[in-house]
């Protein structure tokens, strides 16, 4: 296939749609690919959604992050590009380019210092927890995830088979291919991988003449480090704006603690729920080993600035609501 996609590198960052349309008709085949699922993506807790491929023109995205698709150490391939969803959604989308297309995929995203790697520091693609080959040639291929199962800031390593095919589809030439970055290692194996830091989306104002008549309640947790335990729970810690996730995956804030003081900042369209203890805050010098009982927290109100003290974590628990319906 050829330039069935291109991604806008400076003003707008949306799929052409030609190759919306094309895609279109290629998803009606149902040998498009072979993924191998049950697979975890990161080696803790991230896990794959499904659908693990999307054909689609994605809207509504932000923190765009592009990086070159490098065959063969030389030849620009295509593009790889990181980005986020006002849902909490992140996506890693393959595009090829110059007659170049895929034949499979590896992806490793998480903490680089749980890269399947050599003793020598060289990455082993086919450990990567994400594998994915396909039986056809293709242009591009998308994978989505949460962005609550990762850190405020993590790495991809995405390295992918490709041939550039002539005018009637003939393999002129096969190379591996690694998303730009940095080298693994300085010598021997060039292999690369990138850094990136979740930009929060913030979703448009909502109505301010409507009547809301129901609301989405949800449980929140600041911070963008995640808790042990079967529970789900974030903590902050650290310093600068953290997420407040709501409902596990909706980005429901931010807050930030500076000398002592937790200053909660709500999204547009979020609100505390009303109760006299809609906000609790605990700070720790030692991390509880499972989801502590925000009952039992130091402090419990309604402040969104908040006296904490000096911990090197805290756990701040807040239960909040999202208008679902509007008069």
């Amino acid at each position: 296939m050829k330039k069935l996609i291109q991604i806008y590198k400076k003003s707008t960052w949306m799929f052409l749609i030609a190759f919306a349309l094309v895609v279109s008709s290629c998803s009606k085949n149902e040998d498009l690919a072979v993924v191998q699922d049950d697979q975890n993506l990161m080696l803790k807790s991230a896990t794959i959604l499904t659908p693990v491929i999307t054909y689609s023109v994605v809207n509504g995205i932000c923190g765009i992050q592009e990086q070159a698709l490098i065959a063969g150490q030389n030849y620009n391939a295509g593009n790889v590009v990181v980005s986020t969803t006002p849902e909490g959604k992140l996506l890693i989308s393959v595009s090829t380019q110059g007659g170049w297309a895929l034949t499979g995929v590896h992806l490793y995203v998480g903490d680089k210092a749980l890269i399947p790697v050599t003793k020598s520091g060289n990455p082993i693609p086919g450990n990567f927890p994400v594998k994915t080959s396909f039986s056809t040639f293709q242009s591009a291929v998308s994978y989505e995830f949460n962005v609550a199962d990762f850190g405020a800031c993590f790495v991809v390593a995405l390295h992918a088979n490709v041939s550039k095919l002539d005018e009637i589809g003939q393999v002129l030439q096969s190379e591996t291919a690694w998303a730009a970055g940095t080298r693994f290692v300085t010598k021997g194996s060039w292999a690369t991988y990138f850094n990136y830091c979740v930009v929060p989306c913030i979703p448009p104002p909502l109505p301010t003449s409507n009547v809301c008549i129901d609301w989405d309640e949800d449980t929140a947790w600041g911070g963008t480090a995640v808790g042990a335990g079967n529970g789900w729970w974030f903590y902050y810690t650290g310093g600068g704006s953290q997420t407040i996730w709501a409902g596990q995956s909706k980005n429901a804030g931010s807050v930030v603690v500076a000398n002592g003081v937790a200053t909660i900042t709500l999204n547009p369209g979020w609100e505390l729920q009303p109760g006299s203890e809609s906000v609790k805050i605990q700070g720790y010098n030692t991390l509880p080993s499972a989801r502590p009982a925000a009952g039992q927290f130091t402090y419990k109100g309604t402040e969104l600035t908040v006296s904490v003290g000096n911990f090197t974590y805290y756990a701040i628990h807040l239960d909040v609501r999202k208008c679902s319906s509007w008069e």
